[in-house]
């Protein structure tokens, strides 16, 4: 292992990187839609596990488990960016004109 050396200051600061889910160039409301749409298909498929669990075709409960958590902390994600986006409107609809 090297040694530590010194703080540099000298080194430019560069601006941060796009986040990995970013969408360049799109709306709010495609990245709504397609946030609803990734909901939509995990409470989807945490249902097709619950019912081929129940048929007996997946013998591992963690994966019906692990699905149903997933589609249960994405939905409360989604209830949270409602509650925000509506909280949000009534606070400019009290801003006088």
């Amino acid at each position: 292992m090297g040694e530590i050396g010194p703080l540099r200051l000298d080194v430019p600061i560069r601006p941060p990187q796009a986040r990995a889910g970013a969408v360049d160039g799109g709306s709010f409301a495609q990245t709504l839609k397609g946030f609803l749409s990734d909901v939509n298909a995990l409470q989807l498929r945490a249902g097709q596990m619950n019912e081929a669990y129940a048929r007996g075709e997946v013998r591992d409960l963690h994966e019906v488990v692990v699905a149903q958590q997933e589609a249960a902390v994405s939905m409360r994600l989604l209830l949270q960016m409602r509650d925000r986006v509506i909280s949000a409107y009534q606070e400019i609809m009290r801003m006088p004109v």
